[in-house]
């Protein structure tokens, strides 16, 4: 049967604006059979000139870059179309969605509970939904600082969080403190609350606060030992160095070796310092799959005498582990886990 694949790829990139994965798919297999079939005298698929950049979408959305393309990832949407040198062009019927979708999220909603709901359902949902500011139900000292963060004086953080940590003391400052701040910042930046730089800043000023209380910390050191680590990969490194607080508070021997620490750099540090436990932290964003390869390893590479205590936002997920393997699910876990080893 004869197919007339020049009309056939046109009528496609007319509706390119709503396409589906398998409408692009057999779009380029057309293109590719028109190709091969009228040799000289190619045709390359039109992108619609409505398109607009990433740019825009994050002036018009208030959502930052990061945060639409961790959506595009995680969610499928929104689902932007790539140029040859792979940039993203988004259709502006995606733009009122995404303004709808932020719309709920400000309000308290999980993004992923509205980006599957169609344009009704959004409508739906937001008309009784009421407004929620940023700060609406959190502790007062968390939402001080996600004011001074999202506001003109976010140069007085460090100052406010080292009263906190003067007020409160080394320990109630890392576990009832600085646990919900770090998840209540994440959130602001993952819901496009907070931009990159300012959640940057505050990481920044964070681990500053976090060194001093370091210093402060004057007990001891006793067994056991401990190297602490994130794996190549993983950035995130706020929660590696409250753990080395705790630890240290309990006397345990910390030996850091900071964030991306390639895994054999791992394996050496742990046989160099006979480390009887290996700690690394894992964020929400790694891959359960690579975690689960790393534990595999781990517990493969090292002797069955040394511990793997895993914690960070993804350890919910993991499930069955070998007997070796400890996973933590708060702070407040780690004192009794130490008292067990010992």
């Amino acid at each position: 049967m004869y197919i007339d694949t020049s009309m056939a790829i046109r009528t496609l990139s007319k509706t390119l604006l709503d396409s589906t994965p398998e409408k692009l798919l057999l779009a380029s297999c057309l293109v590719q059979r028109h190709n091969s079939e009228n040799s000289g005298e190619p045709l390359a698929m039109t992108i619609s000139s409505d398109l607009v950049s990433i740019r825009v979408v994050e002036q018009e959305t208030g959502l930052s870059k990061d945060v639409l393309r961790i959506w595009e990832k995680r969610y499928g949407f929104p689902l932007p179309q790539r140029t040859e040198l792979g940039e993203r062009l988004y259709e502006p019927g995606q733009i009122e969605r995404l303004k709808a979708v932020k719309k709920l999220v400000d309000s308290g909603m999980r993004p992923g509970s509205v980006i599957k709901l169609d344009d009704a359902g959004l409508a739906a949902i937001a008309a009784r939904t009421p407004g929620k500011t940023e700060t609406a139900g959190l502790p007062e000292d968390i939402a001080a600082v996600l004011e001074l963060l999202s506001g003109n004086n976010s140069l007085q953080l460090k100052d406010f969080l080292l009263t906190k940590l003067i007020a409160m003391g080394v320990r109630s400052f890392v576990v009832d403190f600085m646990a919900p701040l770090n998840h209540a910042v994440g959130d602001a930046w993952f819901t496009g609350h907070t931009p990159v730089f300012r959640e940057h800043y505050y990481s920044n000023q964070i681990q500053g606060i976090l060194a001093t209380a370091l210093a402060l910390i004057k007990t001891a050191r006793k067994p056991p030992r401990v190297v602490l680590a994130t794996i190549t990969g993983e950035q995130h490194v706020l929660s590696l160095i409250m753990v080395e607080i705790l630890l240290a508070l309990e006397g345990a021997t910390c030996i850091p070796l900071g964030p991306q620490v390639p895994y054999n750099e791992i394996i050496s540090a742990a046989e160099f310092y006979s480390a009887d436990i290996v700690a690394l932290s894992f964020s929400s964003y790694y891959p359960q799959t690579a975690i689960k390869n790393v534990l595999k390893k781990l517990t493969a590479d090292l002797p069955p005498a040394t511990e793997i205590w895993i914690g960070g936002g993804s350890v919910f997920k993991i499930g069955a582990t070998a007997k070796n393997v400890r996973l933590f699910t708060g702070l407040e876990q780690i004192p009794q886990a130490l008292e067990g080893w010992r």
